[in-house]
């Protein structure tokens, strides 16, 4: 097979077809577009991402991926690419041999006459994403430490009552683990009338859009009632929509 006789849905690719679309994968704003057949051998490919990467795509046709890569984490491609001749669509990320650029991959069979002939690999660098994945995680973990930090018990919940957060002291407190509280309703770990006490509480600052402030009791680990003063405040989006 060569990249002429590629299928894209049910019908073959007319020439003037076929050069309108080399000429619009090759401007893929850090993407790049390959064919491969069993051998992993490239029968096309496209692309701003190759470029960017000093690679010249008339260059690779004819060769393999690990022989175009061989500095790359390929290897980690391979399973992919097996799973397309088995006729499955997958993705991966994958950190390239810099340790810094991200590549997103779609990869999926290209089907002729209802066999798998060739598999198609489209990619997209994603390094900003990352970066952007990586300051939320830390930030999150600060956010995470500095609740920790608090001798004050902190639960956070969307608009459902399901647990988005609990900090350390909520756990020794009550009892309740944060891997057992997060996602589930806040209402299962209480008794029927402390859960509809807080639910009451709950609904009032989404109706209000405005701060609780209410003496509740509350059980501690050791099944004993203590009263605590709570407070309960709204969480709010970029629009002023209450969330949790």
């Amino acid at each position: 097979m060569t990249w002429p006789e590629a299928r894209v849905g049910t019908e073959d690719l007319g020439a003037p077809a076929r050069g309108l679309l080399e000429r619009a994968l090759e401007f893929l704003p850090r993407s790049a577009v390959a064919i491969v057949d069993r051998d992993f051998r490239v029968l096309a490919i496209f692309g701003e991402a190759l470029a960017l990467r000093g690679y010249e795509p008339a260059s690779m046709v004819g060769r393999t991926v690990p022989e175009l890569f061989p500095d790359e984490p390929v290897d980690l491609l391979e399973p992919t690419l097996e799973k397309a001749f088995e006729g499955v669509d997958s993705s991966l990320e994958i950190c390239a041999a810099d340790g810094v650029s991200w590549y997103q991959f779609e990869i999926r069979p290209v089907f002729e006459d209802g066999e798998v002939v060739a598999a198609r690999g489209f990619a997209t660098e994603i390094t900003d994403r990352k970066r952007a994945e990586g300051q939320v995680a830390e930030e999150r973990e600060f956010f995470e430490d500095v609740l920790d930090s608090i001798s004050h018990l902190v639960s956070v919940k969307d608009g459902n009552r399901r647990v988005l957060h609990v900090n350390r002291f909520f756990e020794e407190y009550t009892g309740i683990s944060r891997s057992d509280a997060i996602g589930a309703s806040i209402d299962g770990f209480f008794t029927p009338e402390i859960a509809r006490r807080f639910e009451r509480d709950d609904s009032e600052v989404f109706e209000k859009g405005e701060a609780v402030r209410v003496e509740r009791q509350l059980p501690t680990a050791d099944g004993s009632l203590n009263t605590l003063l709570t407070e309960r405040s709204p969480l709010r989006r970029i629009d002023g929509s209450v969330y949790g």
